[in-house]
């Protein structure tokens, strides 16, 4: 019974993870405010060595990590995807 909790938490947890990432990556096509959530994110991987934290604590609490390879380390391809979203959001709410 313990196991299937545990399971199931973690599931929950890989879940919030993946709905959070779209959210901080297209949110501010609803909020602008998310370009805030956006800059604390790159300041974070900027100073934890492209570490993400919620990476850091699935791997803790439960051994892996909700992507494929179970890394902690938030790779290139990514960050640079993050990078011009912000951009863009930036522009947008500027010219709205």
């Amino acid at each position: 019974m313990k196991k299937c909790k545990k399971t199931f938490l973690m599931k929950l947890v890989f879940l919030f993870h993946k709905v959070l990432r779209y959210y901080v990556l297209y949110g501010w096509i609803l909020d602008k405010r998310v370009l805030i959530i956006q800059s604390i994110v790159m300041l974070y991987w900027y100073f934890n060595n492209n570490k993400c934290i919620v990476c850091q604590i699935e791997k803790y609490l439960f051994g892996q990590t909700f992507l494929q390879n179970n890394s902690i380390y938030v790779n290139k391809l990514h960050r640079q995807e993050l990078y011009g979203l912000f951009i863009i959001g930036c522009i947008f709410n500027y010219l709205n």
